[in-house]
């Protein structure tokens, strides 16, 4: 018998996360993913019945939410005892803020608010009005991280102690399969940042190559070798160093045990991080908006985001905008499960 054609809305659902899914490692693969993404074709059929297109495409929040903080557990060392929805819900937000301020930092060297931009915010109020208020979330996020974070590694590492320094090293090891998984990582990373940068410098401000000029693609075919395997190189390193502190402190959380009040307790930094997050990549929008309205020619220019720069700044802001899904919807798995062992 015939299947019946699925909506495109859904076959695209289904085509994304079959790509999420197959980030797990493979004995997850294995032996959920087959399983979930059934499930997830029938929950999509649901929503569109009941409410089209709009029904399938709400789904995603939630299902980011579940499946994200899922894969990082399994990539961590697999599931945990003692409330291991909360405490992949801590360890999502986590990294969504990690990733929101790296995409925050990004964006500030691209668009600092000093000249020239300040004069476009000093002639439109509600430029720098979002702008400051996107700063104000930017540096309210790292404050809840280091302060919320602060007591939960306070208790795991006090629990390390009377093991004495290797218990407390123990804690934040990463095993050798880990570390090579990370640098794995770091290298697709860099490559791909490298790839995207010199694609869109070519795409849209190719520079007039000379011999004397400096330009990149004028060097010997060695030299542009050599010198992408360095910058390559580098980037690598720094990724590196970034995933590897991010999975030991998650791992440090993953191998502790908290009482259920600790983790009600973290429920409330990961909400003020998930509001802090979600207006400063809301602020981010209101402000790119502005200006490409009140300053158009400004923008497109080169002192603005010309010459390529607006496929950074878009990138960027579906980066942020990832990471205020990604909390969120972890934030909402763990107050309900911390409502269900209530």
């Amino acid at each position: 018998m015939r299947q019946p054609v699925l909506p495109k809305v859904i076959l695209l659902s289904l085509l994304l996360y079959r790509g999420l899914l197959r980030l797990g490692p493979p004995a997850f693969r294995r032996d959920y993913a087959a399983a979930a993404l059934n499930d997830f074709r029938q929950c999509c059929r649901a929503a569109y019945q009941q409410q089209g297109a709009a029904g399938v495409l709400l789904l995603w929040p939630a299902l980011i939410g579940e499946t994200v903080p899922g894969l990082l557990a399994e990539y961590l060392g697999g599931p945990y005892p003692m409330l291991p929805t909360l405490r992949r819900s801590l360890i999502a937000v986590f990294w969504s803020g990690l990733l929101f301020l790296l995409a925050a930092i990004a964006l500030g060297r691209i668009a600092d608010p000093s000249a020239p931009f300040n004069a476009v915010g000093n002639a439109h109020a509600e430029v720098a009005i979002s702008h400051a208020i996107m700063e104000s979330g930017i540096l309210l996020t790292l404050f809840v991280i280091v302060v919320g974070g602060l007591p939960i590694m306070f208790i795991a590492v006090k629990q390390a102690v009377p093991d004495g320094l290797r218990g407390v090293l123990k804690l934040f090891l990463l095993q050798p399969k880990q570390a090579f998984s990370l640098l794995g990582i770091a290298f697709l990373c860099a490559a791909g940042f490298l790839c995207f940068l010199l694609v869109t410098q070519t795409l849209f401000s190719p520079p007039p190559c000379t011999s004397t000029n400096g330009c990149v693609f004028a060097q010997s075919p060695l030299m542009l070798a050599l010198s992408l395997a360095m910058i390559c190189g580098l980037l690598t390193s720094i990724f590196f160093v970034i995933l590897a502190i991010m999975t030991s402190l998650s791992l440090a959380v993953l191998r502790s045990e908290f009482k259920r009040s600790m983790l009600r307790f973290a429920l409330i930094p990961i909400g003020l991080l998930v509001l802090t997050i979600t207006t400063s990549t809301a602020a981010t929008a209101i402000w790119l908006l502005r200006l490409w309205l009140d300053a158009p020619q400004f923008v497109a220019s080169s002192s603005g985001f010309g010459n390529g720069q607006i496929i950074w700044v878009i990138s960027i802001l579906i980066t942020m905008a990832l990471s205020a899904v990604v909390s969120a919807a972890a934030f909402s798995n763990g107050l309900r499960a911390s409502r269900r062992v209530a």
